[in-house]
């Protein structure tokens, strides 16, 4: 059927496209460690990496409604394209300094945040309103998801022996073009929202979530725990570069963290037919 011709290019694209950001999430620490030193520039390229999530979180949806979901991945990707690859380019040319790294690193995030929300949010759209059908969809999605979570930092670990830390970003760019390629010939679709249909405003979600003390709750707590999986993470790289000194050690580390999320995910689906969501939460 085509929806689900358009829904599997979704996918793979998404699948594509993590599977090189994923490989960078162990090659950008591992490449600013063995370059500086420093795990403090480290921590820092990471943050300007994941902050434009926290900040332009919420706004970032009200780009994908004006812009439309579609536009938004091919975007996305195209965008990020030339600011990763322009890593191992000015680090060759010998014109990579700390601070435009940062920059880069930074605009990378900024263009992250609405492709992130873009894929999700083209989804009813691809498969029709009905939340079973809804629901499967985004499973699909979410088993590309943590799949690439343990490609990604295995590839990683095995090619940055072999290319070296600042090649690997090059593979890193082919996957964001050739994710925005599926996209442009495979999906249909995700049209921009209708400017009256976004006349609330971008608060309005966060004014709505508030207003109800159980969805603040677990907000708030979903906040708290990510805070501490970016210190998590900031951290892998370190002790793999500091004790190991083996890129291969930091991508098992990555690995197992995402086998652990896949087998979570499983437990969970499994145990929320038997215990109620909130009680399993």
């Amino acid at each position: 059927m085509p929806r689900d011709r358009t829904l599997l290019a979704v996918v793979v694209a998404r699948f594509v496209s993590l599977t090189g950001t994923n490989m960078t999430t162990v090659a950008l620490p591992w490449f600013v460690l063995a370059t500086t030193g420093s795990t403090v520039k480290m921590g820092l390229v990471l943050a300007c990496g994941t902050l434009p999530a926290f900040v332009l979180g919420i706004p970032g949806g009200s780009v994908v409604a004006a812009l439309g979901a579609r536009r938004s991945l091919v975007l996305g990707d195209v965008l990020r394209t030339p600011l990763i690859v322009a890593v191992p380019v000015l680090h060759a040319a010998g014109d990579l300094s700390f601070p435009a790294l940062l920059v880069l690193v930074t605009a990378i995030g900024v263009f992250s945040v609405p492709y992130a929300a873009a894929a999700s949010s083209l989804l009813p759209e691809i498969v029709g309103e009905d939340e079973q059908e809804v629901a499967r969809a985004q499973a699909s999605l979410q088993v590309a998801i943590q799949v690439t979570g343990i490609v990604g930092p295995v590839a990683a670990g095995v090619l940055i022996p072999v290319l070296g830390a600042p090649r690997l970003l090059y593979l890193d760019g082919a996957s964001y073009a050739l994710s925005a390629l599926i996209v442009v010939a495979f999906v249909r679709g995700g049209r921009a929202v209708a400017r009256a249909a976004r006349r609330r405003g971008v608060l309005a979600g966060v004014r709505h979530v508030f207003a109800d003390s159980l969805l603040a709750s677990i907000v708030s707590v979903a906040l708290i725990a990510h805070v501490g999986l970016a210190a998590l993470f900031a951290s892998l790289p370190a002790l793999a570069f500091r004790d190991f000194h083996d890129a291969r050690s930091a991508g098992v580390l990555f690995t197992s963290d995402a086998i652990g999320s896949v087998l979570g995910g499983l437990l969970a689906m499994r145990l929320a037919r038997r215990v109620k969501p909130l009680l399993l939460g």
